[in-house]
């Protein structure tokens, strides 16, 4: 099976407590082919300062809102497929070749999601959230199905749907995965 390049992309503002998790929950996938784009608003703690000591990482300091910042990773990303985490989000180990894996064996598939674990600020598990096949209906009617922070889709689906919606500060991703789930296949 070809190993996909997949971009990573993580919007950050004064995130110091958390972005090394972060960073290093990407860079420990062990995936041979990634880049890592960090997106910082123009933090004034400790972010910026933790971000370059990784210097495989990509970093751009543009100030920005969230749905900004993704955008502009989302123009940067060179990999096939783009997974977005939050700064102070982590992937579960072998997040990255799962993904691939289940890409490679359903090429119909444009966007993917999983289950999603909760944690606090310790790392201490607080619950889990447990998801269903995409059902389009109860997605858009009932209640967001989607972990933002699990899904990797095609960077194809951006010359369908477009890019995040700037004028939204809160439900951009809503927004995104409704837009997707029109035009895509969601798995």
């Amino acid at each position: 099976m070809p190993m996909e390049k997949i971009s990573i992309i993580t919007p950050t503002f004064n995130t110091g407590k958390f972005i090394e998790g972060t960073i290093r929950s990407v860079k420990e996938q062990g995936y041979p082919d990634y880049e890592h784009i960090i997106v910082d608003a123009g933090s004034t703690d400790e972010t910026t300062g933790i971000i370059k000591r990784y210097p495989e990482v990509k970093f751009i300091v543009k100030p920005s809102t969230q749905s900004e910042a993704l955008n502009i990773g989302f123009r940067q990303a060179t990999g096939d497929v783009i997974g977005w985490i939050n700064a102070d989000d982590l992937y579960m180990p072998g997040a990255f070749r799962k993904a691939i894996g289940f890409l490679g064996e359903h090429a119909d598939a444009e966007l993917i999601y999983s289950n999603c674990i909760f944690i606090d600020e310790n790392g201490n598990e607080l619950g889990k959230w447990v998801t269903a096949p995409f059902n389009y209906f109860r997605n858009l009617n009932y209640a967001q199905m989607i972990p933002q922070q699990t899904i990797f889709f095609r960077k194809s689906v951006l010359g369908k749907v477009g890019y995040i919606d700037e004028s939204y500060s809160y439900a951009m991703d809503f927004d995104f995965l409704v837009r997707i789930s029109k035009k895509c296949r969601i798995a």
